[in-house]
């Protein structure tokens, strides 16, 4: 798997804030937990967190996202991100985004999980076997706990992290991907193979 390098291109620390942002890079399905995630996060918000959850729509289940609107409706905290965006607007909401949330009940490894951490937001990742490439450079949802708590966990200790530790998870997820999914990289590599060859 290569990561489009608009993604490493686009990256610009300084547009996230104080304030903490998680952002979900899935589509709203009942595979991806996306109603079990702003029931958690609503929790958070009620006993005193602070900070913003975006949700993408995407190709949604319609169903599924109708319900997901109305349980997020009567919390300010929460955007939702309607239909498709553009590349340049994904960049830009992951660029704003502290952290990115996968926590599907099953999955395989997605590009989403690259473009979030290319663009510095730190990968917060369900304990799949999947994901066994990245777990090292995410926050990994702790398993003793059931999966409403161990969301409603993740989203207190993620905000309780100094600034600083989140910048060095940052750069060290920006790097990770930079250094084994470089689409760039793999060119050269490539080029350089064929040239042996010739």
């Amino acid at each position: 798997m290569l990561l489009d390098p608009r993604f490493l291109d686009g990256f610009a620390i300084d547009s996230r804030g104080q304030e903490r942002t998680w952002f979900v890079n899935r589509r709203m399905t009942e595979l991806y937990c996306t109603i079990s995630v702003v029931q958690a996060f609503k929790v958070f918000v009620d006993e005193g967190g602070v900070g913003r959850l975006v949700l993408l729509e995407g190709d949604a289940d319609r169903d599924y996202a109708a319900r997901v609107r109305a349980e997020a409706e009567d919390c300010s905290n929460i955007e939702i991100i309607r239909g498709f965006v553009d590349q340049k607007k994904l960049i830009e909401q992951l660029n704003r985004a502290h952290f990115a949330i996968s926590v599907p009940k099953t999955d395989q490894f997605s590009s989403s999980i690259l473009e979030a951490a290319a663009c510095g937001a730190i990968p917060v990742l369900r304990n799949l076997e999947s994901y066994e490439r990245i777990k090292g450079v995410s926050i990994i949802l702790n398993d003793s706990l059931d999966f409403e708590s161990s969301l409603i966990s993740m989203f207190k200790e993620t905000s309780a992290l100094p600034y600083s530790d989140v910048e060095a998870l940052s750069a060290d997820a920006r790097s990770f991907v930079s250094d084994k999914f470089s689409h760039t990289d793999f060119l050269e590599s490539y080029a350089d193979h064929i040239d042996e060859i010739a």
